[in-house]
């Protein structure tokens, strides 16, 4: 909720500052997608976590995750390969405005 300032506002440039550092991490595909719509408003539809150890792998850990995207763009999978750290965290105490920090966004319920 980095950059969500209040019900009504959040802080746009910055959060298209900090997603164009993201870009040279994607593919062109993926960067172009981005470019034009958001995940934000997706449908997790499915998240799998695939380990894969086979004693020689540094890292055999990979998370595939299926997205609807609300604005008709499609089904879409993402994948992370080579994870170290995964982390799910539901805290409703974590989902505050970035200018007021002791607010839960929409009163902890979603909109």
């Amino acid at each position: 909720m980095k950059y969500f300032v209040d019900d009504d506002h959040w802080d746009v440039i910055g959060y298209v500052n900090q997603l164009k550092k993201l870009f040279p991490r994607f593919n062109k595909e993926t960067s172009t997608f981005l470019k034009n719509y958001s995940f934000h408003d997706g449908r997790v539809v499915s998240l799998t976590v695939l380990n894969q150890e086979n004693g020689n792998t540094k890292d055999p850990t990979t998370i595939k995750m299926i997205i609807e995207q609300y604005d008709d763009a499609g089904i879409f999978e993402i994948q992370w390969v080579n994870v170290r750290k995964f982390i799910m965290d539901f805290d409703i105490k974590r989902n505050v405005y970035s200018n007021a920090q002791n607010k839960i966004v929409f009163g902890g319920c979603y909109a």
